[in-house]
């Protein structure tokens, strides 16, 4: 997404609990996810672009039996050239430099 991924990385560190935000492009959505296997109540924000989406939804399908939270809610922020699937849902073209605080607060 034109770089953008590693300021909100960065952003996101600093707003929330370091242990909450996975960059999936180094290991991957499991981790992530198998940390909160047994938190009952919890949010995902998926920052990027189809690919990234469907990898992390296919992901907690595998692993959705083990869960206390199996289909928590889910937030895109497209990130990337494509976004497919942002565009058809009508959730906007993509990132554009909008504070980080307040994207969370809307997801």
């Amino acid at each position: 997404g034109g770089g953008q991924g590693g300021g909100l990385l960065t952003n996101f560190r600093r707003l929330l609990n370091p242990h909450q935000v996975f960059n999936i492009a180094h290991c991957g959505p499991l981790p992530g996810l198998y940390s909160f296997r047994n938190v009952a109540n919890y949010r995902l924000v998926v920052c990027g672009g189809d690919g990234s989406v469907g990898w992390v939804l296919s992901m907690l399908g595998e692993i959705k039996s083990f869960c206390n939270c199996p289909s928590p809610p889910l937030a895109v922020l497209p990130l990337g050239t494509g976004n497919d699937l942002a565009r058809v849902m009508r959730w906007g073209s993509g990132y554009h430099g909008e504070a980080a605080f307040s994207m969370l607060f809307r997801c």
